[in-house]
């Protein structure tokens, strides 16, 4: 499991921490969404 960079105190993300948080929320969007539809899908199988 990997975790965001978190803005250090007093400062700011570097570019390339930004880039790399970008491209984490990106894929976790995707596998929720993943999940999601699967939960959709057992609802859809049990009530037929």
């Amino acid at each position: 499991m990997t975790t965001p960079s978190k803005k250090p105190k007093n400062g700011e993300l570097t570019d390339s921490q930004k880039a790399d948080n970008k491209l984490l929320s990106k894929s976790r969007i995707f596998v929720e969404h993943l999940i999601r539809r699967v939960k959709i899908f057992k609802i859809i199988k049990d009530f037929v």
